[in-house]
């Protein structure tokens, strides 16, 4: 049964929060129960309605918010001076009022300047002004006219003076007055970075080398050593001072080496720093005050990240950009609960700073851009360079849809590679919460995106119909033995450009005539190796865990999306976890590359095998390098033909024959040189398991269309571009020169076939001895046979055991292949959150304090309550 819109909602309501609190135990900084309600979800475009407000020529000397009110501070010219009026606008009515109550400090315009250093909102709703004044002193001539003369070159001194207001909100006027001047003057500053007022009345100045903290009479309390950025623009409600939800100020830091910025809480009673602390990378230089969930805000690349309190990273909220405002340009901002946002900018006539004018406006989320594009969002986990060519492809050429990537993990590229895991999780459940505040992405990227679940509940779009209606397709247009793979039910809810084969080979001496095996063969024959045997290479620090996740995907029979079930405490399971606990006492980083000697001799159980993925460039050779390889690798020096000796010796073959010769003069000859003369030698058994045939298909760009796609017209016109002819094709450019590749063997079955008809195409020596001669055909052998010439080349082993030379695809070969990929049954399927509770339980039995089977029962529990929360 599709479940649609509320229910879909409802449903996927504890999803969002369950991949955090249920599944993984709760994290200290783990989103709460409300995430869902505060959260600020952004539109691909924004249009603008301006808000009326009563000055609007002039320049900005100060901004804030609290979320609901806006105040600005505007200084305009009148006749000779500047006039400065303050404006509050209440966003729920819409309204912008003069604050006419308040009238600035008095200043002779013969002897003194006057500025406002922003306003600003106390914890408790107070709203504060930071005026200044600096009072000249001249030593004029009798005779000088002021009309002619310049005044400033007299100045004979000058003071500053800093007077701190507290204002009324509703009409302007001063309730309070400090004068802080003696106080920074003592600190030996004339002027401030920033200031804040924090819950408790404390008064906050960031000054050029310290952050100051007096009392709330204006007297210092003490004083922090910190570099911090240069205020970014006057008039902006952003700086280096922010205060968190609590009432604590922050401050924004730079390490001592120009980098590692952070923002820095500051603890008042203990007079040092908070313990409190946000890394930020270097371009942010300005922080705003958060609203909802968010801590803070800030500026980035152009764009306004929120630091999600449930996080411990930032995330993208808007690019200026889709709303055609430039990021300087902005000055104060809220961003409201129906996802639309009022801004405060500032602009400059042809540049002029004194010709400034203020725009207040409502920012209205919107699907159709400027030219009449209808926007599309394609939610995604990174952005490689095969998606972002794709769809810049598709945005050039369409001319009534345009995608935009929403890209999940933006913000968490510096932890990628040091917390992977919690990256992916936290960019997890920040598409789940989009998708259950109703705002799910258009197009949803299968690579790194978890949606069994999503799928399982009705989430996704069946994309059979759309293929099968489809005039330039149909199911045998396409490899659909591997879309079948990728059924649930009998529905397609995810395609791909392109896939590739993984399985496992073992030598055939070891298993015999088997194809496949169970884990209790597996266990039967591994006991009988020999002492020091390896069940396979592994690359990392834990071989055990590592193999056993790699296993897992492989093995997605543990879980039944479809009916929210899972069996990890199966006879099966428990066995895949004995067979892997016997690599416990492997030591760290287990991987010897002896030329497949260990194979071979017995000495190593199985090794994994990629088919499909190109040699380099060389997609023509990406089934056939594989098979090659393996075959090698448990065949052997006696399973190569001698082509160094009989053919590249016996005719002088040399580098103008191929680039492969002239690397091949400068390699080690002690190693065999030569070409694979039989298939056979490796068994491809697949991993073991207790069903299929052990292996399975990983796919190139899987895609997904959500139920709720604000236009599925348009979403199927970008991914149907995936299955067409080329559609699994890259282009990329090198040395000014632009070629195209694929990245794996493609889904369209004519792109296939194209790939397979190459592949099986010999090349030819020529008769030429350098590059000078002229070609004199083909070079042929004794008997008049022309001499096939190898495509390309590797070695296996170090140091170089075989040097092996990889000629056309044969018919054996190809045949090979092709029951290997009729017999594989399975998709690659993993779920990042299943792989944390597999990751946290199975560390005490891998360190020998646990049973398999009670390790296997606590996963059952755990995982099993997680696919309950997503029911």
């Amino acid at each position: 049964m599709k479940i649609h819109g509320r229910k879909l909602v409802a449903l996927l309501l504890a999803a969002a929060v369950l991949l955090n609190l249920t599944a993984c135990g709760k994290r200290e900084n783990a989103p709460n129960d409300k995430m869902e309600k505060n959260l600020f979800h952004p539109a691909p475009v924004y249009q603008t309605v301006e808000i009326a407000v009563p000055v609007d020529a002039g320049i900005l000397w100060g901004s804030c918010t609290n979320g609901n009110t806006m105040y600005f501070c505007i200084s305009s010219k009148s006749g000779e001076g500047n006039h400065i009026t303050l404006c509050r606008t209440d966003f729920e009515s819409g309204e912008t009022v003069v604050l006419k109550g308040y009238q600035p400090t008095a200043a002779s315009e013969e002897n003194s300047s006057y500025t406002i250093e922003g306003v600003s909102l106390a914890p408790d709703g107070s709203l504060w002004c930071l005026e200044r004044q600096v009072t000249f002193h001249y030593d004029l001539p009798e005779a000088f006219n002021k009309t002619l003369g310049e005044k400033s070159d007299y100045i004979t001194g000058h003071e500053v003076f800093y007077i701190l207001q507290q204002l009324d909100g509703g009409t302007g006027e001063v309730l309070k007055e400090m004068d802080i001047s003696e106080v920074i003057q003592a600190l030996g500053a004339e002027s401030l970075n920033d200031w804040a007022l924090d819950g408790k009345g404390n008064i906050y100045l960031c000054l050029s080398s310290c952050i100051a903290v007096l009392d709330n009479n204006g007297q210092k309390i003490f004083t922090l050593d910190a570099i911090t950025p240069d205020r970014f623009a006057d008039g902006s409600a952003g700086g280096t001072l922010v205060i968190l939800p609590d009432g604590m100020v922050a401050a924004l830091t730079i390490g001592a080496d120009g980098k590692n910025r952070e923002l820095h809480g500051i603890d008042p009673d203990a007079r040092k720093w908070d313990h409190v602390v946000y890394p930020l990378s270097d371009g942010v230089s300005q922080i705003y005050a958060g609203s909802g969930d968010y801590l803070f805000y800030y500026m980035e690349n152009e764009s306004l990240f929120g630091w999600n309190s449930g996080e411990n990273a930032g995330q993208k909220l808007i690019s200026w950009g889709s709303a055609a405002l430039n990021a300087t340009s902005v000055s104060c901002f809220s961003l409201r609960e129906d996802d639309t946002i009022i801004v405060l900018t500032q602009g400059y006539t042809s540049g002029d700073i004194y010709s400034g004018y203020v725009r207040l406006s409502r920012l209205l989320p919107s699907d159709v851009m400027e030219d009449g594009r209808t926007v599309l969002v394609y939610g995604t986990i990174g952005q490689g360079g095969y998606l972002t060519y794709r769809i810049d492809q598709f945005n050039e050429s369409n001319d009534q849809y345009y995608i935009e990537i929403r890209d999940y993990a933006e913000g968490l590229y510096d932890k990628w590679n040091e917390e992977h895991d919690t990256v992916i999780q936290t960019a997890e459940t920040r598409a789940r919460v989009d998708i259950v505040a109703g705002q799910a992405p258009d197009i949803l990227d299968g690579s790194l995106l978890s949606l069994q679940s999503l799928a399982a509940l009705g989430g996704l779009e069946d994309l059979w119909p759309y293929i099968d209606n489809d005039p330039d397709l149909g199911r045998d247009a396409l490899m659909d033995h591997v879309l079948e793979c990728m059924e649930m039910n009998g529905r397609l809810y995810q395609v791909c450009s392109g896939f590739y084969l993984v399985s496992a080979i073992a030598c055939a001496n070891l298993v015999g005539e088997r194809t496949n095996w169970t884990l209790d063969d597996a266990l039967k024959i591994y006991d009988k190796m020999p002492d020091g045997s390896i069940i396979v290479n592994t690359y990392g620090a834990d071989p055990a865990q590592e193999t056993l996740l790699a296993l897992l995907k492989s093995n997605d029979r543990f879980v039944d999306w479809s009916n929210g079930t899972c069996q990890f405490d199966s006879n099966e399971f428990i066995s895949l976890l004995e067979l892997c606990g016997r690599l416990r006492d492997y030591p760290s980083h287990q991987y010897t590359d002896d030329g497949g000697e260990a194979l071979r001799e017995g000495r190593q159980l199985f090794e994994p095998v990629t088919i499909g993925l190109p040699f380099g460039r060389y997609e023509d050779s990406a089934m056939l390098s594989a098979l090659t390889r393996s075959e090698a690798r448990c065949g052997g020096p006696g399973a190569l033909m001698d082509y160094g000796s009989q053919v590249i010796g016996k005719y002088g073959l040399s580098g103008t024959h191929c680039w492969v010769f002239g690397d091949l003069a400068a390699m080690d000859r002690t190693g065999t040189i030569g070409t694979v003369k039989d298939v056979g030698y490796a068994k491809y058994v697949g991993f073991p398991t207790e069903s299929s045939s052990g292996s399975y298909f990983v796919t190139e760009q899987p895609v997904a269309m959500s139920v709720t796609c604000k236009n599925k017209e348009g979403a199927w016109a970008f991914i149907r571009n995936l299955l067409l002819p080329g559609g699994n094709a890259i282009v990329e450019n090198a040395f000014g020169d632009s070629y195209s590749y694929m990245p794996s063997l493609p889904i369209n079955k004519c792109d296939f076939d194209t790939m397979i008809t190459n592949a099986m195409e010999p090349e030819w020596c020529r008769d030429k001895k350098n590059k000078n001669d002229v070609d004199a055909g083909f070079l042929l052998d004794e008997n008049g046979q022309k001499i096939e010439l190898p495509v390309n080349m590797f070695q296996i082993g170090s140091p170089v055991t075989m040097t092996v030379l990889q000629m056309a695809l044969t018919q054996e070969q190809y045949d090979l292949f092709m029951d290997l990929y009729g017999a594989t049954d399975r998709v690659e399927s993993s779920d990042n959150t299943i792989e944390m509770i597999v990751k946290e339980i199975t560390g005490p039995f891998f360190a020998g304090d646990r049973s398999a089977a009670e390790t296997a029962k606590l996963i059952q529990g755990r995982v099993q309550l997680y696919l309950g929360e997503q029911r």
